[in-house]
């Protein structure tokens, strides 16, 4: 240890691998994340110019328009959002709050897109066979692809989440602990 450093100084020193590790791996994930919700974005870019017939029924068919058009606006913030992860500095401080904060809003906004995308399916296959059953066994199926990824994530977003309000006062100066 040298002489006058601090705690926060100490670990930073010794833990320089975790940071280069954390830097990694945000933007490995954030590059895979950033590639499903382009993905997303462009099936409901495309969704909206070869809309269900109108005519069949207006109700379902704004349901589609709202839902597509959420989906579009959810993807594209996903995409800023983990654009903001990948170009940024990863300083120590980043990876308190305002890193896995993105993360998480990131996270959110894909899986807002993907189930607004599954409920403009669902309603354009709905409008395209409205009295055949058969409509049922696919919606089920893009269903179950929406919880499978809500599985498959929300773990995830809870670590984060834990891991970044959960340790709020780990690496604050003792003054500050008295200002919240």
């Amino acid at each position: 240890m040298e002489d006058r450093e601090t705690p926060r100084e100490m670990f930073n020193r010794e833990h320089e691998q975790l940071r280069t590790d954390g830097e990694k791996w945000m933007r490995k994930t954030s590059i895979s994340c950033m590639v499903v919700a382009t993905l997303v974005a462009a099936a409901v870019f495309q969704a909206i110019y070869q809309p269900p017939d109108k005519q069949k029924n207006e109700k379902l068919f704004l349901v589609f328009v709202i839902s597509d058009a959420f989906s579009l606006f959810c993807s594209i913030a996903s995409i800023l959002t983990f654009l903001s992860i990948v170009t940024s500095t990863y300083a120590e401080d980043d990876f308190l709050v305002s890193l896995p904060l993105k993360l998480m809003v990131g996270l959110v906004m894909l899986l807002f897109s993907i189930l607004a995308i599954l409920l403009a399916f669902t309603v354009s296959i709905i409008i395209l066979l409205p009295n055949k059953p058969v409509w049922i066994i696919v919606v089920v199926f893009a269903w179950v692809t929406g919880v499978v990824y809500l599985r498959l994530h929300f773990p995830l977003l809870l670590v984060v989440y834990r891991s970044t309000f959960g340790t709020k006062y780990l690496f604050r100066h003792q003054h500050e602990l008295f200002r919240d």
